[in-house]
């Protein structure tokens, strides 16, 4: 082969080299692109997941402070209807003409009754109150620790995102120095 005939073919393969180039660098920048705008909608969509948790977590504990309430009134409720219920029987058994003494058996025995009965239905609900309380608030905790995880995992995926980013422009970076190298050394070998 000829000098002139290896200038001549050094024009083409030039060009077909920049191409080469061109399509890589255009390749590296698009990959790392998308590389990083898929971190950054990994970010935004667990931000988004983490606000609703904060939300349905706010709700919790909302609904944590109305059973706490409605507890609180449903107790005072029987409270109150116990104490009728005891007056109730002090006047059946005043109007049925028995004597009403604390001491005696039968109307000892029924008022203590109805007093146990009483006392028995009114903690009961104030731990009924107490454990919906107590899981509306473990769940608004259990909701606010997933929120967090949700910030952590999307700030993780952005970062992973921008480092795989870097990663792509420098094997691209790598893969033009290469073919560079490379065509240097055909080039040296035609001439």
């Amino acid at each position: 082969m000829t000098a002139a005939a290896v200038a001549a073919g050094a024009g083409w393969w030039t060009l077909a080299a920049v191409a080469a180039d061109a399509a890589i660098i255009a390749g590296t920048a698009f990959s790392a692109y998308s590389s990083y705008e898929e971190g950054k909608a990994a970010e935004q969509q667990a931000n988004a997941a983490a606000a609703e948790n904060r939300y349905q977590a706010q709700l919790m504990n909302e609904r944590s402070a109305i059973a706490q309430l409605q507890g609180e009134q449903e107790a005072e409720k029987r409270s109150r209807l116990l104490a009728a219920e005891i007056g109730t029987q002090y006047a059946n058994w005043a109007g049925s003409g028995l004597l009403v003494d604390k001491s005696k058996d039968t109307f000892g025995n029924v008022l203590s009754s109805t007093v146990q009965e009483g006392e028995a239905d009114i903690s009961t609900i104030r731990n009924n109150a107490l454990i919906d309380v107590w899981t509306y608030k473990s769940n608004a905790n259990s909701l606010l620790a997933s929120a967090e995880n949700n910030i952590i995992s999307g700030s993780n995926a952005r970062k992973a995102a921008k480092y795989n980013a870097l990663g792509t422009s420098l094997s691209g970076a790598g893969s033009l120095i290469g073919m560079g190298l490379s065509s240097y050394g055909t080039f040296t070998k035609l001439a």
